[in-house]
C-alpha cells in the first residue's frame, strides 16, 4: 500500500511540476494561460499523498496532523476547482452568474455539513470530498470536453483534439474515483478505519484508479502543452512568414512610393526648367506656371492664373493664325511654332511655343500644357549669320553671293522696263602700299571710309558691294533707255565717284590720299551672264589702271583681247622662274674718260616662244600679280654671285655692280635679312654692291626707308636714287636719307641739247648735289653731245647706248678685257 500511496504522490507532484515548468502560450486553446492553476492542484495533491505515504510509515495519533491533511486536501481541490471554473467559462471573459452564485453556495454547504457531521473533521473531509473535490474533478473532464469541441472546430490537429477527450475522461474518473467508497478512501485513514483495516478493504483499486487517473491526465495534458507549443510554434513561424511576406509586400510599396516620388520630384524638376511652362484647363484658363514663365513674361502667378493666355497677345498676328493654330490643336492634339508675345512691361519678343492637349483615360480633355522658350537670341545669331553669309564684315557692304541676287534682280528690272543698267569695278590704286607701310589697321579703316563715300554717291535703288581686298562694284539700275543716255548717267556717277575717292582721308596717324581705277560695263535685259559682266567690267577697270589710274573706261572688245594676253602672259610669268627663263644683261656706267668703273644688272625674259620681252611689258604685271618678290630675289642672289666670281679676275674685281630694287621688295620686313643672307651665301664684297631706289618709293615712308637703309649702309652697301627728279619734286628728304648717288632720269637728258627746260634741270640737279655731296650719274646718254654737255660738269658719271648698251654677261667681260 504505501508504495501505491508513494506512486500517487509522486504522480500529482510531477503533473504539478511538469505543468508549471512547460511554456504558457496562449493563441492555440483559451485554457493554456490558466494551466497554473492545475500545476497547483498537483503540486498541493501530490504533498498530500506524500504526508499520507509519511503516515502509513510512522503511525502517529495526532488531531493537529490530521488536520493539515484535511486542510491540505481541501487547499489542493480549491486551484483545481478554479480550473474547471475558467475551462467551463471559455473565453467569454467574464463568470457566468451560476459559477459565481457556486461559489457563493459551495460554502455554505461545506458548513451546513461540517455541522450536522458527528465529528467536525469527518465533516469537513466529506464535505470537501463530495461538495469541493468531486465538482472540480467533473468541471474539470468537463472543460476538457469542450476545449475538445472547439478545437474540433476551430483546428485541424486531430491529435490535440484526441489528447484533450483524454484529459477529459481520466478528470471525470478521478472526480468519480474520489467519492466511490469514501470510506475506504486512505486520503485521511485515520478518520474511519485503522491502516489494517483500509489495507483489507478496497483501497488499493481506488488508489490505484485515482494514481492511474493522474497519470493518464499528466501524459496527456503533456501531450496537449506540447502539441500546443508546437502548433504556437508554427503559428509563429506562419506569423514569421507572413511577416516576411508582408514586409516584401510593404518594402515593395516603399518602392513603387520611393520611384513614384522620385518621378515626382523628377516631373518638379522638369517643370522648373529654363522653358516657360503653362498648364490650363479645357477651357483654356491659366491653373498654373512656373518660374521660368514668370522670368520670361514678367507676370507672376497670380496675376495670370485663371486668365486666359491670349493676354500675352502682341497683336502682330493676323486673327487667322490663331483659328490654324487652334484647329490644329484641336485635329492632331499638338501645335508648335513661332509666336510673337508681348511682355508685361510692353516689349515685343519671339517665343517658340509648343501647346499639347492632355486628356484621361476615357479620352476627355483634362488640361492643355504649352511650353515655350523666348528665342530673342536665336532670332538675333540667326541675323547675324544671314548678315555674314550675304554682307562683308568689315564694311557692311553686300558680300558676292548677295551681290549675285541683287544683279539678277537688277536684269529683271531691266526686262521689265527697258532700261540699260550698268556695273561698276573698282580696284583702289598702290592700295597695297598703305597695308605695307601704316599697316593693315589703316589699310582695314580706309576701306570703311571708301566703301562709306561709295553708298553716298550713289541712289538708294543702286547697290555698292565688297568683292574683297580692294575691290568695290556697283550695280545701277535705270540709268536710259538709250545706250547714250545710259552712258552719260553712268559716265557722270563714275566722275562722282572718283572725285570722292580722291578726297583726303584722315587715318589714325595723319592724312593719306588714294585714287581708284574704275571700268564700266553696261547690260540691258540677260544679254549677258552674271560672270560675263563681271568678267566685261573687270578688263574695263585694268585699262584704266593700265592707262594711268585714276580714271574709268568703258569695257570694248578690244580690251578683252589685251586682258586674255595679259593672263596669259602671267601664266607664263609664274613659270619662268621655274624655266630658268630670266637672265641679267649688264650696261656699262664710266667715268668721264669714258673707263668702266660699274654697271647696272638689268632683267631679261628670254621666252622661248615671244622671244625677249621688254622688262616695261614684264616688270608692271610681276609687282600687280606679286611675282615681283621671288623674281626681284633671284636678282639678288644672281648680282651677289657674279661679284664673287669677279674678285678673281683682276679685270673684274674692281667692278660695283647695281640693282634695281621694286618697292614691294623693299618693303619686306625682312629685306635687309635678305640681302645679308646673300651676301653671306654668296661671299661677295658688301661695297660692290649698290642698290638702286625709285624716289616715290622713299618718299612714301621714310622713316621706315632710313632705317633699313642705314642698317645696309652699315653692311658697305651703297644706295642710288634712281629716276631722280620725276617723283613729287620734294627735296626735303634728301638731307635725312643715307644715299650716295642722284641718278639723273633719262627722259631729261633724251631732249637735253633741244630743251633749255631740260638743261636747266639737269643742271640744277648736279650743283644740288655737289652741294650735297653726293655723286650723280646720267642715264640715256646716246649722243655726242649729249655726253659733251653733261661732262663740262667734273665728277659726273654716265650709262646709255653711247657708252654701251645693256648686253650678255660674257660680252661684257670681253669688253672690259679688251
Amino acid at each position: 500500500m504505501a508504495e501505491i500511496l508513494l506512486l500517487y504522490g509522486l504522480a500529482f507532484f510531477t503533473l504539478g511540476l511538469v505543468i508549471f515548468v512547460l511554456p504558457k502560450q496562449a493563441g492555440a486553446l483559451s485554457f493554456v494561460p490558466h494551466l497554473s492553476w492545475l500545476a497547483a492542484f498537483g503540486l498541493l495533491h501530490g504533498t498530500l499523498e506524500f504526508l499520507i505515504y509519511w503516515k502509513t510509515a510512522h503511525p502517529l495519533d495526532s488531531a493537529v496532523l490530521e488536520w493539515v491533511s484535511a486542510l491540505l486536501l481541501f487547499a489542493s481541490f480549491v486551484p483545481l476547482f478554479e480550473f474547471g471554473v475558467r475551462l467551463c467559462r471559455g473565453e467569454a471573459g467574464e463568470r457566468s452568474r451560476f459559477l459565481r452564485w457556486l461559489y457563493v453556495a459551495l460554502p455554505l454547504a461545506m458548513l451546513a455539513v461540517v455541522a450536522a457531521a458527528d465529528d467536525a473533521l469527518t465533516g469537513f473531509v466529506t464535505a470537501t470530498r463530495y461538495l469541493l473535490g468531486f465538482p472540480a474533478g467533473l468541471l474539470t473532464g468537463y472543460g476538457f470536453f469542450v476545449q475538445s469541441m472547439s478545437a474540433e472546430t476551430s483546428t485541424s490537429s486531430r491529435s490535440l483534439t484526441k489528447h484533450l477527450r483524454i484529459a477529459s475522461a481520466a478528470f471525470i474518473a478521478y472526480a468519480l474515483s474520489t467519492v466511490v467508497l469514501a470510506k475506504n478512501d486512505p486520503a485521511i485513514p485515520a478518520l474511519f478505519l485503522t491502516q489494517n483495516e483500509f489495507r483489507g478493504m478496497f483501497g488499493v483499486p481506488v488508489q490505484l484508479l485515482r494514481a492511474l487517473c493522474a497519470v493518464v491526465a499528466l501524459v496527456a495534458i503533456a501531450h496537449l502543452v506540447r502539441l500546443i507549443n508546437h502548433n504556437s510554434r508554427q503559428r509563429e513561424l506562419d506569423q514569421i512568414e507572413k511577416t516576411s511576406q508582408a514586409n516584401e509586400s510593404l518594402q515593395e510599396e516603399i518602392e513603387r512610393r520611393r520611384k513614384f516620388e522620385d518621378e515626382l520630384a523628377l516631373m518638379a524638376v522638369a517643370f522648373e526648367t529654363q522653358e516657360a511652362v503653362v498648364i490650363t484647363d479645357p477651357h483654356a484658363n491659366i491653373l498654373r506656371v512656373n518660374d521660368a514663365f514668370q522670368a520670361i513674361t514678367g507676370y507672376r502667378a497670380e496675376e495670370v492664373v485663371g486668365r486666359n493666355p491670349s493676354m500675352l497677345s502682341s497683336g502682330l498676328h493676323e486673327h487667322h493664325f490663331y483659328r490654324n493654330m487652334w484647329s490644329d490643336l484641336q485635329s492632331t492634339g499638338k501645335w508648335s511654332g513661332e509666336v510673337w508675345n508681348r511682355r508685361k512691361n510692353g516689349e515685343v519678343y519671339p517665343e517658340w511655343l509648343t501647346i499639347a492637349a492632355v486628356k484621361d483615360s476615357e479620352g476627355q480633355l483634362v488640361h492643355y500644357v504649352g511650353s515655350f522658350a523666348d528665342i530673342t537670341l536665336r532670332k538675333q545669331t540667326e541675323e547675324q549669320i544671314r548678315h555674314l553669309a550675304f554682307y562683308d564684315s568689315l564694311t557692311r557692304l553686300p558680300n558676292r553671293r548677295l551681290l549675285h541676287d541683287r544683279l539678277t534682280q537688277a536684269f529683271n528690272l531691266s526686262m521689265r522696263s527697258r532700261k540699260l543698267g550698268a556695273v561698276m569695278f573698282i580696284d583702289l590704286d598702290n592700295f597695297k602700299n598703305i597695308n605695307d607701310t601704316k599697316g593693315h589697321e589703316a589699310g582695314d579703316q580706309l576701306l570703311v571710309e571708301v566703301a562709306g563715300r561709295l553708298s553716298f554717291s550713289v541712289r538708294e535703288s543702286d547697290t555698292v558691294a565688297r568683292l574683297g581686298g580692294d575691290e568695290f562694284v556697283l550695280v545701277l539700275t535705270d540709268l536710259g533707255a538709250s545706250p547714250e543716255e545710259a552712258a552719260a548717267q553712268a559716265e557722270k556717277i563714275s566722275e562722282k565717284i572718283l572725285d570722292a575717292i580722291r578726297q583726303p582721308y584722315s587715318l589714325a596717324d595723319g592724312e593719306y590720299h588714294c585714287s581708284a581705277s574704275l571700268g564700266i560695263s553696261m547690260f540691258m535685259d540677260h544679254e549677258m551672264t552674271v560672270d560675263e559682266l563681271f568678267k566685261s567690267a573687270d578688263t574695263a577697270m585694268y585699262r584704266a589702271k593700265a592707262s594711268g589710274k585714276n580714271t574709268y573706261f568703258f569695257f570694248d572688245r578690244e580690251m578683252q583681247v589685251a586682258l586674255e594676253s595679259r593672263l596669259s602672259m602671267e601664266m607664263e610669268l609664274r613659270r619662268a622662274l621655274d624655266k630658268r627663263q630670266f637672265h641679267l644683261c649688264y650696261q656699262a656706267q664710266t667715268d668721264s674718260e669714258r673707263r668702266i668703273f660699274g654697271a647696272e644688272a638689268l632683267l631679261r625674259w628670254d621666252h622661248p616662244e615671244r622671244g625677249l620681252i621688254p622688262p616695261g611689258e614684264f616688270i608692271p604685271l610681276a609687282e600687280e600679280c606679286g611675282l615681283i618678290l621671288p623674281i626681284g630675289q633671284w636678282v639678288l642672289e644672281t648680282a651677289c654671285a657674279q661679284l664673287k666670281t669677279w674678285e678673281a679676275d683682276e679685270h673684274f674685281r674692281h667692278l660695283q655692280l647695281a640693282i634695281n630694287v621694286s618697292a614691294y621688295q623693299f618693303r619686306q620686313t625682312d629685306f635687309v635679312e635678305r640681302v645679308k643672307q646673300a651676301l653671306e651665301q654668296s661671299g661677295a664684297n658688301p661695297a660692290l654692291l649698290k642698290l638702286e631706289l625709285t624716289e616715290g618709293m622713299v618718299v612714301d615712308d621714310v622713316a621706315g626707308c632710313i632705317e633699313k637703309m642705314l642698317e645696309l649702309k652699315a653692311m658697305g652697301i651703297s644706295f642710288s636714287v634712281d629716276d631722280f627728279g620725276t617723283g613729287y619734286s620734294s627735296l626735303s628728304y634728301l638731307k635725312r636719307l643715307p644715299i650716295d648717288q642722284l641718278k639723273i632720269d633719262q627722259s631729261f637728258v633724251r631732249d637735253l641739247m633741244e630743251d633749255a627746260d631740260d638743261q636747266a634741270i639737269v643742271n640744277t640737279i648736279i650743283a644740288m648735289a655737289r652741294n650735297m655731296k653726293l655723286g650723280v650719274i646720267a642715264e640715256g646718254v646716246e649722243t655726242e653731245e649729249q655726253f659733251l654737255f653733261l661732262n663740262r660738269n667734273d665728277g659726273i658719271a654716265f650709262q646709255g647706248y653711247l657708252l654701251g648698251r645693256p648686253v650678255p654677261l660674257g660680252e661684257f667681260e670681253r669688253k672690259l678685257v679688251d
